[in-house]
């Protein structure tokens, strides 16, 4: 039996984007999956609904360098997204054009 202790996951609205995080993710870590869910947020007090790829693979370890590329992949993704999270170990980063990204 293999104990994959982390787990990271990011969360994308388009379908093209969430392929490229699994292929990214499997790539890295041997595997990822992907689930097809629904976000709500609050806009101007308005419910809204969208859809949202959940993209998550486990792993023994996310070294420093593998965390730098994936953010460096979410970076350039954000021309195409108002916002991307990523996820890791329960730990949430919200990425938006309007934010430096800086994960420490």
């Amino acid at each position: 039996m293999i104990s994959l202790q982390r787990k990271i996951a990011v969360y994308v609205n388009d379908s093209q984007i969430a392929q490229h995080v699994a292929e990214l993710l499997a790539r890295k870590y041997g595997g990822s999956t992907s689930l097809l869910g629904f976000g709500w947020w609050i806009s101007q007090d308005t419910a809204q609904i969208e859809n949202v790829y959940y993209v998550f693979a486990f792993c023994k370890e996310i070294s420093k360098e593998d965390l730098d590329e994936i953010v460096k992949k979410i970076s350039q993704w954000l021309d195409k997204e108002e916002a991307i999270a990523m996820e890791i170990d329960g730990r949430m980063f919200l990425f938006s054009p309007k934010e430096n990204i800086i994960i420490d």
